[in-house]
């Protein structure tokens, strides 16, 4: 598998690798302060599954499902067990139950979702009424100039912090709070 920035291991590589993996442990470790030892989390875009062990270091169960087979198998291997579980799915509908996950994450990876509003739709779906999403992105006001597009060929578009896109999306209803219930 080719490895870029969007896609490393939790160890070696790059030292714009090694910013990635501290960008995306400093999120999972958050995350983890806010859950239970009887919470169910889902982990939207989990790549190589590195973000596990952190969340089950706090939470009682772990799904974590990502677009790429070869990917997920990956996270299978290193991060799978009885509390962990690693699921493909298509990026439009996610493979679980409704109301199946106390929380939701979802670290740098909507700035690549293609549908938006479908994705949240099917966050929100899965978490119970009293659960709850944390999402990471790049802030494009660090990153682009006015009316600059996304250099990352992969990021369709980036965010600022008052969660406005850049390039915008086609109605407001595009981006919506998730809030279960």
């Amino acid at each position: 598998m080719r490895r870029t920035s969007e896609r490393n291991l939790p160890t070696g590589g790059s030292p714009e690798d090694s910013i990635s993996r501290d960008r995306h442990r400093f999120a999972y470790e958050s995350a983890a302060q806010r859950l239970t030892a009887t919470d169910d989390v889902l982990d939207g875009g989990c790549g190589e599954g590195y973000g596990a062990p952190i969340l089950l270091g706090a939470g009682r169960s772990y799904v974590g499902i990502d677009l790429s087979e070869a990917v997920v198998g990956e996270a299978r291997s290193n991060f799978g067990s009885d509390r962990a579980r690693f699921s493909a799915f298509d990026g439009a509908r996610i493979p679980l139950d409704a109301a199946a996950f106390d929380a939701a994450v979802s670290f740098q990876v909507i700035e690549h979702v293609t549908d938006v509003s479908a994705y949240l739709t099917e966050i929100r779906r899965v978490l119970r009424p009293t659960g709850w999403v944390m999402f990471t992105t790049p802030n494009r006001l660090l990153r682009l100039g006015r009316g600059e597009s996304p250099w990352n060929g992969f990021h369709l578009r980036e965010y600022d912090p008052a969660f406005k896109v850049h390039p915008p999306l086609r109605a407001p209803a595009d981006v919506a709070a998730v809030k279960a219930g």
